[in-house]
């Protein structure tokens, strides 16, 4: 089971923080990579073991009595470490620009825990490495159990090269086991490596990370936390189009920009059912603690709940009330979204009618094409397709002495060969049976001849609408679709007794198609696509009193 290191700034709700990652993320983004073996190379000491203890002590956990006796030189060498930590950066403090002040106060004051912090480990060493020997030895038994304390400052610092002063964020990171299962680790004075779940002997040190007990990172001065603030006064001092004004530059949520565009009366905004698709997003990419989200929250909610909004929408002429008043609802009370059709399934019934002209080609004598008319039922299986066919063909004599009429039904299978949203084409076979009429005008009497039939062709749907993304009911599972039909095709004729027709009739014909088509439903996405998402990880093992 993979272990978990945490980042004890990092979890904490501050303003304009990173984030929620995993330490090795952060490691490789603000520390330098290194290997266990590549740390005994320059290590005083190392100690493979595993913990017994770890205690954080910091501004909300301050060091207890017991532990000032059992450690007194160490407590004594915190309290002057402190103490010059803080005498340190009150110092920056005087120096730095005024947007670097206020940034730090505002970090600093988001902190719940900040300062100093001491962090006090109890190692049961199995093994340490001895330099000399470039070999892991056992400890005797009165070395077998060893504290390690670390220093750090947790919170916002003041770092200066040779141009100009920058702001820094510091960090100290302590092992964090799932359900506090301690791990076996190589331990060193400054970090410790990844968890070792087989032997030592038979750990691959060349590949084994290093993870370094304190971290910093430059700190970015981002304009959107003054855009933010001042978001915030025109909000609730209701310029709601002024604060519009600001929005891009504020780095606000999707709900945010949701509620915004609602105290703003964009109705085109508002109806458009993509546009509002992820109003329960609160996701930032950093921590805010300026409240603009919840000043907009309340707005707006207020607005709706004595019922103005709804009536000012109503008789907008620019607006659908109801589909307005409908979505603000929604997004008021984040209700959870319906579903939508995901994607087409694998069955599909559809009736269809073309209407067309054939044409000759073989023995037809003294016969003349006129039209078609063909009624169809179909049924897909995923791309095969199975379906009954009837059709009606007339025929004209050139001496106009007497007509033909061909009455057929046959079984169809074909292969939907492409599919796409809108356009849709399919290779087909027919196999069955037609009788030809041959009608004798002077005396209204005819003769009838059957034959077996046999045919192939293709069609071209286009096919609409599109539902993938649309609402669908809970217990739905049938979509219409129409789709206008071009098809080519071709049939035999076979007759000799009542006439000489033999050869083919190709054909050419438009028609309309009316599927019902089986769909799968998903939920609606409520929050934008993102590789990473903010999230509590539990303390339990850290701290321990």
């Amino acid at each position: 089971m993979k272990q978990l290191v945490v980042l004890i700034l990092v979890l904490l709700p501050f303003c304009f923080a990173e984030e929620y990652v995993k330490f090795d993320l952060v490691a490789d983004k603000f520390s330098q990579k290194q290997t266990v073996l590549q740390k005994l190379e320059m290590a005083p000491v190392a100690y493979y073991g595993l913990i017994s203890s770890e205690t954080v002590y910091s501004n909300l956990n301050v060091p207890g009595q017991n532990f000032i006796d059992k450690f007194p030189k160490v407590y004594k060498a915190f309290l002057g470490w402190s103490d010059f930590k803080s005498k340190k950066v009150d110092a920056s403090l005087s120096q730095v620009s005024e947007p670097l002040r206020d940034m730090y106060e505002k970090r600093y004051a988001a902190l719940t825990i900040k300062g100093a912090v001491l962090l006090h480990q109890v190692i049961r060493v199995e093994r340490f490495f001895d330099k000399e020997m470039k070999a892991w030895v056992q400890p005797k038994p009165e070395e077998s159990m060893k504290n390690v304390f670390a220093f750090a400052y947790v919170g916002p610092d003041f770092t200066r090269d040779s141009l100009s002063w920058k702001l820094s964020q510091r960090m100290i990171n302590t092992i964090r086991e799932n359900n506090c299962d301690f791990k076996k680790r190589i331990f060193f004075l400054d970090g410790f490596s990844g968890s070792i779940d087989s032997s030592l002997e038979n750990a691959k040190l060349d590949t084994l990370r290093f993870f370094p007990r304190r971290i910093k990172y430059d700190v970015v001065l981002r304009p959107s936390v003054m855009v933010r603030e001042k978001m915030k006064d025109l909000v609730k001092s209701g310029n709601f189009a002024a604060a519009g004004e600001l929005a891009d530059s504020a780095d606000m949520s999707p709900r945010s920009r949701i509620l915004l565009k609602i105290l703003l009366r964009d109705y085109g905004f508002i109806e458009n059912r993509d546009s509002i698709r992820y109003y329960n997003d609160d996701y930032n990419e950093f921590f805010y603690t300026d409240e603009l989200d919840s000043v907009l929250a309340r707005n707006v909610r207020a607005v709706y709940e004595d019922g103005s909004y709804c009536d000012a929408a109503q008789r907008d002429s620019r607006a659908d009330g109801k589909k307005v008043c409908d979505a603000v609802k929604k997004i008021v009370n984040s209700e959870l979204p319906g579903l939508v059709v995901k994607e087409e399934g694998r069955f599909r019934f559809n009736m269809s009618m073309d209407l067309g002209r054939q044409f000759l080609l073989g023995d037809f004598q003294d016969m003349q094409p006129k039209w078609r008319v063909d009624l169809g039922l179909g049924v897909y299986i995923n791309r095969g397709i199975l379906g009954v066919e009837t059709d009606i063909r007339r025929y004209d004599s050139k001496n106009d002495a007497f007509g033909f009429s061909d009455f057929g039904a046959n079984l169809m299978f074909g292969y939907l060969w492409l599919k796409t949203r809108y356009v849709e084409s399919a290779v087909f076979g027919n196999l069955g049976f037609s009788k030809l009429e041959k009608h004798f005008r002077h005396d209204d009497t005819y003769d009838g001849e059957s034959y077996f039939r046999y045919g192939a062709g293709g069609y071209l749907d286009l096919i609409l609408p599109n539902h993938i993304g649309e609402p669908i009911q809970p217990r739905q599972t049938l979509v219409q679709r129409f789709s206008v039909r071009m098809k080519f095709a071709f049939h035999n004729m076979n007759v000799s007794d009542i006439h000489e027709a033999q050869g083919f009739t190709p054909y050419v014909a438009l028609g309309l198609v009316w599927h019902f088509v089986k769909v799968n439903a998903t939920g609606v996405p409520m929050y934008r696509p993102r590789q990473t998402y903010q999230g509590p990880i539990a303390l339990d093992c850290v701290w321990v009193d």
